[in-house]
């Protein structure tokens, strides 16, 4: 009985509720030093406490040669995500070989500790809700830039506009019966809201390899899969600079088989954790 209980308790123990998605470390002179950005998300229905990162860089032969700042958030709430975002001088003349992470928090009532080898947990396994099925979260936002062109009657470019894509993230994805649906988007630029938009997604959606999305001028209403992020990329809007469009807000809606994942007032990074739909 003590051994049985001691496997319970260890499994559980090896369940790590953070996930680090899309964490990118560079170091360039011309960008004035060394960046690290990324995601830290809460794939839990339970709220975190204390949660904080430490990430040591590592050179090509395996030899610690940098920790950076530590990173602390006194809450997260349930499947959110919160934006990793560290500035801090550049590497010189050292080449950045890999990077770790130590990641620890507390969750009800019980401290959690855990090491990343880049966003690869390296011991235990990453939380999922138990009730499998396909579950659906979003992994932020996707701008793809435009261009100068001669407009009719014009000498001088104008620049077409950034086109905004929404990450819709899928797990426990049934090939033979791939989620197919309405998705709403409402985006809000300084509390103004622009929408709801309407994408429907479809068989024809799937088919779409999102390497095939152009570097420039997309066309807003492209809808396409990436198999290796396991991400459905929606096109959702264009504006005419990305950058000038003041603080941005979401609300998403997922509609399928009479099913409904909604995520309302959402801000940067735009990132839920894959979940099963909305109980009725």
């Amino acid at each position: 009985m003590t051994a049985l209980l001691a496997l319970v308790l260890g499994a559980q123990e090896g369940v790590c509720h953070v996930e680090l998605a899309g964490v990118e470390i560079r170091s360039s002179e011309l960008q004035g030093g060394l960046t690290a950005q990324g995601v830290a998300l809460n794939r839990s229905p339970d709220e975190l406490d204390g949660l904080s990162i430490e990430i040591s860089l590592f050179a090509d032969n395996g030899v610690k040669f940098r920790t950076l700042q530590r990173l602390f958030w006194s809450k997260i709430p349930p499947r959110r995500g919160v934006p990793i975002e560290l500035k801090e001088p550049p590497l010189g003349t050292i080449a950045l070989g890999s990077w770790r992470a130590k990641v620890a928090y507390r969750i009800e009532a019980k401290d959690h500790s855990f090491e990343f080898e880049g966003t690869r947990l390296t011991a235990g396994r990453l939380y999922e809700d138990p009730g499998g099925g396909t579950r659906l979260g979003l992994a932020g936002l996707r701008t793809v830039a435009g261009s100068y062109a001669k407009q009719a009657g014009s000498k001088t470019p104008t620049y077409t506009g950034d086109v905004i894509f929404l990450r819709l993230r899928v797990e426990g994805l049934d090939d033979k019966d791939r989620p197919a649906g309405t998705l709403e988007v409402t985006l809000a630029f300084d509390g103004k809201k622009h929408g709801p938009v309407k994408r429907t997604i479809d068989g024809a959606s799937w088919k779409l390899d999102a390497r095939q999305i152009p570097s420039n001028d997309a066309d807003p209403r492209t809808i396409a899969w990436d198999a290796v992020s396991r991400e459905l990329v929606v096109g959702i809007l264009r504006v005419d600079d990305e950058r000038r469009t003041g603080k941005l807000g979401l609300d998403a809606k997922f509609i399928w088989k009479k099913q409904a994942w909604t995520w309302p007032a959402l801000e940067p990074p735009f990132a839920e954790a894959p979940r099963p739909a909305d109980r009725k």
